[in-house]
């Protein structure tokens, strides 16, 4: 059995990832799961719901307000994932039924130094695209209408009525505090910058892979040839062109009209 993260940040083309590692074989949740997100992705955000009310649930008791740019301090971190070890535990169990099994979630790269050593032989995949594009990226979403289907899509995760309103409350909090921070472009290249380092700080010596958003865009064949063979598939053709075919004209144009 083979665990596959990708690790990446909001708005990076991690979608597009998670879609090439479903559709190449690797269980990345329930179909029914993948499809959701819509009012971002035309086709879903491809992410295990399972693993985005962990991560967040985490987050929550670390104290993040929800918002893209509030990082919690790492004791308080460790402290909320010792407080939902057994929720952890349990979330891993349910999914890793597959020879090939991961999930995405932009939020993951803040606890999986923590969670590591759930995961029976982790292969990373770190995904990179230009900050000044992910930044510009979040601007736009942030400014459209579909932020609010996106914070409600946040409420859902929370099954505790009690969660929600303090998820709320700490929101509105937090973006009165800090003023508008979504539009200063500066300010989130400068924290999508100590995500990737976190991010490869935490991979050394670990099995991992770094691609890039470009790259999976403009030479889509030679970047999926590679991620397969860094997770040893064995070359399934009807695998490969559904994956290779998931980042065709359509798609892509989509998402560069949306990022």
């Amino acid at each position: 059995m083979k665990t596959v993260v990708p690790l990446c940040v909001l708005r990076s083309g991690s979608t597009v990832l998670s879609g090439v590692l479903h559709y190449l074989g690797v269980y990345m949740g329930k179909k029914s799961d993948l499809i959701k997100g819509q009012h971002v992705n035309k086709y879903g955000c491809f992410e295990n719901q399972d693993f985005l009310k962990l991560s967040h649930r985490i987050l929550y008791d670390a104290g993040s307000s929800g918002i893209y740019f509030d990082y919690p301090s790492e004791l308080k971190l460790k402290q909320a994932v010792e407080k939902n070890w057994t929720r952890a535990q349990e979330t891993i169990a349910r999914n890793s039924k597959e020879p090939y099994w991961g999930w995405k979630d932009p939020s993951s790269f803040h606890i999986i130094h923590y969670i590591d050593s759930l995961l029976e032989d982790p292969h990373y995949i770190i995904l990179k695209r230009d900050v000044t594009q992910i930044a510009n990226s979040i601007m736009k979403i942030s400014v459209q209408t579909n932020f609010y289907s996106s914070f409600h899509h946040e409420l859902s995760l929370f099954d505790n009525y009690i969660y929600r309103v303090h998820l709320v409350i700490r929101l509105l909090s937090k973006y009165f505090a800090t003023g508008r921070l979504l539009e200063n472009e500066n300010f989130l290249e400068q924290i999508i910058s100590k995500a990737y380092l976190k991010m490869e700080k935490f991979s050394e010596n670990k099995k991992c892979l770094v691609i890039t958003f470009d790259d999976l865009i403009n030479k889509s064949e030679k970047t999926i040839e590679q991620i397969s063979k860094f997770l040893g598939m064995k070359r399934n053709k009807t695998k490969f062109d559904k994956a290779l075919n998931f980042v065709q004209p359509e798609l892509v144009t989509f998402r560069k009209g949306n990022q």
